[in-house]
């Protein structure tokens, strides 16, 4: 490794290998809330679909709100494409995540959901809460902040 005796091309060399870090690990933190809200979503059981499309994901504040739970207005029937809906509102939510900002939130209203989480069903046992959290974890454990 090449060694240099200038302070201020070394001070240079910190503050970008510093950016580096502060961006790949926004990186890092993006990847591993996108794959939580992955499995959240589609371990979500089904009867209507409400509780799968109503994960929502924000940046730096839970959303107490439904976002439409894929929902028409006015009508308590899921729409087909709910589910997608969800994934895809929560990649762009995820995406808007930088630096700076102080969390993603993974948050679901529907009433029944921490019933569905903790396995209602005896038949169909819940736990996609921590199979998310696990799952975000893995992608941190196997991400790199600096590139060799």
């Amino acid at each position: 490794m090449a060694t240099t005796s200038d302070p201020l091309k070394f001070a240079q060399n910190i503050r970008r290998r510093g950016d580096e870090v502060t961006q790949n690990a926004a990186k890092l933190v993006r990847q591993a809330a996108l794959r939580c809200d992955q499995v959240v979503v589609l371990e979500t059981k089904v009867h209507t679909g409400r509780a799968r499309a109503g994960w929502v994901a924000s940046v730096n504040e839970p959303a107490f709100h439904d976002a439409g739970s894929g929902r028409s207005s006015g009508f308590s029937k899921v729409q087909p494409n709910a589910t997608k809906l969800s994934l895809v509102a929560a990649e762009i939510s995820i995406a808007a995540y930088n630096p700076g900002d102080s969390a993603i939130f993974i948050s679901n209203i529907v009433p029944y959901i921490g019933d569905l989480n903790f396995g209602s069903d005896v038949h169909e046992p819940g736990n996609m809460m921590l199979h998310g959290v696990l799952a975000a974890a893995a992608v941190i454990a196997g991400g790199q902040l600096l590139e060799p």
